[in-house]
């Protein structure tokens, strides 16, 4: 019994099981999955159980295969729009980071993300999450070094 009213014929099957395994994607891997086990007659409930995803996520999948093909399988996350930390943002960043956060009236001697991110939004008028700001930092080869110290030290008499 073929449920949902997928059915897939061998050059289809084999394809789709050619496009997942060869996948580097894993979103693309589950979609083509779905699509799959939706056609070998998997229930919804345990597709999504199955690929560890919700039911609703799986109904998309299966009407996207069935009103697009193979064409409904592909990441439609392009049109997201203009990425924030673009490459203006990046070199805000990297000349921030050139001076301490005194520099720009915060009273900590050491920079955090949440300073970056504050800082940054001054120069850019760009708000971003502390993600993004690490994905940043990982771009621009930032990384935590060891804690400076915030005075001399005492010397032993």
């Amino acid at each position: 019994m073929k449920a949902f009213g997928i059915v897939l014929h061998g050059q289809t099957r084999k394809k789709l099981l050619r496009l997942a395994h060869d996948s580097r994607d894993a979103g693309f891997r589950t979609r083509c999955l779905v699509v799959l086990r939706l056609a070998d007659g998997w229930r919804i409930a345990r597709v999504a159980k199955a690929l560890s995803c919700s039911t609703s996520t799986v109904r998309r999948f299966r009407d996207r295969w069935a009103a697009e093909g193979f064409a409904g399988l592909v990441d439609r996350r392009e049109d997201n729009g203009q990425t924030k930390a673009d490459e203006r943002y990046v070199a805000t960043v990297r000349w921030v980071l050139e001076f301490d956060p005194t520099t720009f009236g915060h009273r900590r001697p050491t920079w955090t993300k949440a300073l970056l991110i504050d800082v940054a939004k001054r120069f850019t008028g760009v708000s971003i999450s502390g993600t993004t700001m690490g994905r940043v930092l990982k771009t621009l080869k930032a990384r935590r070094g060891r804690a400076k110290p915030l005075g001399p030290r005492p010397t032993s008499t």
